[in-house]
């Protein structure tokens, strides 16, 4: 049977997935219902409708031969090839919608596969907007992973860039996004630090500075955090108690 895979997301303002959403809806009350829907249409409303390929073969007259496995149903002998074809296809869904497992290891047995063939939707794309695209996707992932102490409402994306237009989020979303704006918000202890203490005004304040416990300790969490950022994990925070605390054993 032709297959029809969905590439594009659930609940986007694409116009041709709103119209896709609102055909699979109706299919689906359809199917779910069929006597409350068929018997409403008028008599010939539901005309016979065939392919190139019906009509040409049953102008000729040709059928297919070919041995069928006895584990499918057989198609069933009629005056015309197109309400034979219609007749196995009836009966087909028909074991396929009674116990779909057994029709699909009957399938298998038989050495059959479902149509490979993949119809994509979604409409041609310019290449230029592909390279705006990509572009702005790493302008926005360099945002996102830069160590710089902005406020995370400057880095915020929206749920669908981040989700891909997913509705469902469970709790490792949330918490995939805690983290997000978490690493964003990060702030750099080091430099604050060092900005603290003023402008130095001799080459021996500098270098007691590099050799400073607190600023030491700062720079070492300030690299711990870009490490876990790379990683997606959520920063660590500075306590000055437990420094204090250190600092008072230490002595």
């Amino acid at each position: 049977e032709p297959g029809l895979e969905w590439r594009l997301p659930v609940g986007s303002d694409n116009p041709a997935s709103q119209r896709f959403e609102r055909a699979f809806s109706l299919l689906d009350e359809v199917l779910a219902a069929p006597e409350e829907w068929l018997p409403a249409l008028p008599p010939d409303a539901m005309l016979e409708v065939k392919s190139q390929l019906a009509a040409s073969a049953e102008a000729s007259g040709s059928e297919d031969d070919e041995e069928q496995d006895p584990s499918l149903p057989a198609p069933p002998p009629s005056t015309s090839s197109a309400a034979r074809r219609r007749a196995f296809m009836a009966e087909v869904h028909e074991r396929r919608a009674r116990n779909p497992r057994a029709f699909q290891e009957a399938v298998r047995a038989a050495g059959r596969r479902p149509n490979p063939s993949v119809v994509d939707l979604r409409p041609p794309r310019h290449p230029r907007e592909d390279a705006e695209e990509e572009a702005a996707l790493a302008a926005s992932a360099l945002a996102t992973s830069s160590s710089s102490s902005s406020s995370s409402s400057s880095g915020y994306r929206r749920l669908s860039e981040r989700f891909g237009g997913r509705r469902h989020f469970d709790l490792q979303d949330i918490e995939a996004m805690r983290v997000e704006e978490a690493i964003a918000g990060m702030p750099s202890y080091a430099p604050e630090y060092l900005a603290s203490l003023g402008t130095s005004n001799s080459y021996a304040d500098l270098v007691s500075r590099s050799y400073d416990p607190g600023y030491l300790g700062r720079r070492a969490l300030d690299e711990t955090n870009i490490f876990r950022a790379s990683q997606k994990m959520p920063p660590l925070r500075w306590c000055q108690g437990i420094v204090d605390i250190a600092a008072e054993h230490a002595q």
